[in-house]
């Protein structure tokens, strides 16, 4: 290893010209990376900044959403209540209701022979209970049959027609409740 000795009065003196440019670069590359620096610490804090405020803001959003779910949940409740009376007044009128329909339609199931089938019904919700309906068969014996069964509820025979083997009548009954 050699030993070096710089001894400034033996040897030339320092180039002042290559000193002071190589102290003013890196001067200003100093100044440039310090500037660089705070710029950088300035836009994080006002992204920081930026942040907090945002969250502030959902903070108070998020509280509002609860002062709102508490008055959506006792407009829920009010409204459940009034719907809920509605329901039963609903029910009660329904209960109450004088016209027995399926009682009806098992009545006719019951009485109704072999080989006779319905084609229509219409039952009227009158105080009458009258029922219009339209019955088929292929015997002529089957429909009398039914016109048996259905002379206690004052028959009517509207009409009877026959087409192509197939008896078609028309009647209106009233049933008794």
């Amino acid at each position: 290893m050699r030993k070096i000795e710089y001894n400034i009065s033996s040897f030339k003196s320092i180039n002042l010209k290559h000193f002071v440019i190589s102290i003013s670069i890196a001067s200003l590359l100093s100044i440039l990376f310090i500037y660089l620096g705070i710029s950088n610490i300035a836009d994080t804090n006002v992204g920081l900044k930026e942040k907090v405020d945002q969250k502030k803001y959902y903070e108070n959003e998020q509280q509002k959403i609860k002062d709102n779910k508490k008055l959506f949940e006792e407009r829920i409740t009010e409204i459940k209540k009034i719907w809920s009376q509605r329901i039963k007044f609903a029910n009660s009128v329904i209960r109450s209701k004088t016209f027995p329909f399926l009682k009806w339609l098992n009545y006719f199931e019951n009485i109704l022979p072999d080989m006779v089938q319905i084609n229509e019904i219409l039952l009227d919700t009158g105080l009458k209970g009258d029922v219009i309906t339209t019955v088929s068969s292929y015997s002529t014996e089957k429909l009398y049959e039914l016109y048996e069964k259905l002379i206690g509820d004052n028959l009517v025979i509207a009409s009877e027609s026959e087409n192509n083997g197939v008896f078609k009548s028309k009647l209106k009954v009233t049933l008794k409740k």
